[in-house]
């Protein structure tokens, strides 16, 4: 019993184990990796809106509209700002520190030629903005979106690790519960065959003893009734011999009861003997 509580121990020692370790993994993809994969994916659709924005700046022809897309901008950029600062208070790791950082050095990159395009397009100096954007602002922008695109990556290849080790952690407790529970199940099985094993040696050796203690009680009982007969047997022939005390008693009593009547007899007829010798001895005086 001791080993199975042992083993019962065990695996709930590796249970408790697994499932920390399980539960570790899950807050690493909730609370590291998917915020970054959603920062990536955001910051990367916010920059493309940003891009297209300063396309319709460019193309525009009043100063209204010109304003109103500067306005979207800036509602994007701020936007954006608070997408990397919540972000970037979740960042564990090393590596996702040096991605983020990457990408706001982009970022700045990204404001610093768009402002340059901007203020070209509000002095209508619309050819001189199409060339900036061609040659600094596209490939700022390219090059964000490849950050955007790595750390939306980076992220989403942690994930998956992550989602792999808690899989396998799975598979592990699976199979050590399966393990540890078939061991207990089998030392159980020996246990109990032992134990079975053992009662029954035990009763059977109860059942002979009871037997031969039940031989000894028949035997005991018939000496007993043996006995008991001789008893019996002897009992009546003390009641015989009794009965024929008790007769030869009544014949005693009848025979000294006939010598004391017989005694009695001769008593008076000695007396009556007597009498007579006296009346001859006086007759012949008394006729003096």
């Amino acid at each position: 019993f001791a080993s199975i509580l042992l083993l019962s121990a065990v695996v709930a020692a590796v249970t408790i184990f697994l499932l920390n370790k399980t539960r570790v993994q899950e807050r690493a993809i909730a609370d590291d990796a998917l915020p970054g994969v959603i920062a990536g994916g955001h910051l990367k659709a916010n920059a493309i809106e940003g891009e297209l924005a300063v396309i319709r700046h460019v193309t525009a022809n009043k100063a209204e509209e010109k304003k109103e897309f500067r306005q979207a901008m800036i509602v994007a950029q701020e936007r954006n700002e608070k997408v990397l600062d919540d972000y970037g208070k979740t960042i564990v790791r090393e590596n996702d520190r040096a991605l983020y950082g990457k990408l706001r050095d982009a970022r700045e990159q990204c404001l610093r030629e768009r402002e340059k395009v901007l203020a070209s397009s509000d002095a209508g100096k619309t050819d001189d903005a199409w060339q900036e954007i061609r040659d600094t602002l596209r490939p700022a922008y390219v090059a964000y979106l490849k950050d955007c695109d790595a750390l939306f990556t980076g992220n989403e290849e942690y994930a998956n690790r992550c989602g792999a080790a808690i899989r396998k952690t799975v598979s592990q407790a699976t199979l050590s519960v399966a393990v540890l529970s078939a061991a207990a199940i089998a030392i159980g099985m020996v246990f109990g065959t032992l134990i079975v094993t053992g009662l029954s040696r035990v009763l059977s050796r109860v059942a002979t003893t009871l037997n031969e203690g039940s031989e000894q009680v028949a035997s005991a009982s018939s000496q007993v009734s043996a006995a008991s007969q001789t008893l019996a047997e002897g009992a009546s022939e003390q009641a015989a011999s009794l009965e024929e005390t008790s007769s030869s008693l009544e014949e005693i009593t009848s025979m000294v009861k006939r010598n004391s009547e017989s005694a009695v007899r001769a008593k008076e007829l000695s007396a009556q003997t007597r009498a007579a010798e006296a009346c001859k001895h006086t007759g012949p005086l008394g006729r003096r």
